[in-house]
């Protein structure tokens, strides 16, 4: 996402909007903080993370989280058939 600071949106106005047009999005910021985002007609942000993001109230990770873990077998767990062997035991 292209980011421009208020002055440059000011002076760059109709190129920034025809960018925005051609589906490209466009970060305004205001000393540096982001203040708004320029998105084609239609489009929303894909999720609410991102639209935190965008308001500046959170940051992105800035480290790749691992991948979730695979699901657990269904079934009983090792621990209730040790139990129930036990159980039989006596």
């Amino acid at each position: 996402m292209l980011e421009v600071g208020v002055k440059q949106l000011k002076r760059e106005l109709s190129a920034q909007l025809r960018r925005v047009a051609h589906g490209e999005r466009v970060r305004v910021t205001q000393r540096g903080r982001p203040v708004a985002d320029l998105v084609p007609v239609g489009e929303t942000l894909e999720s609410p993370l991102e639209q935190l993001i965008a308001a500046g109230r959170v940051s992105p990770p800035s480290v790749r989280r691992r991948p979730e873990p695979p699901p657990l077998a269904a079934g009983p767990s090792a621990s209730a058939e040790i139990l129930a062997e036990r159980a039989e035991e006596r």
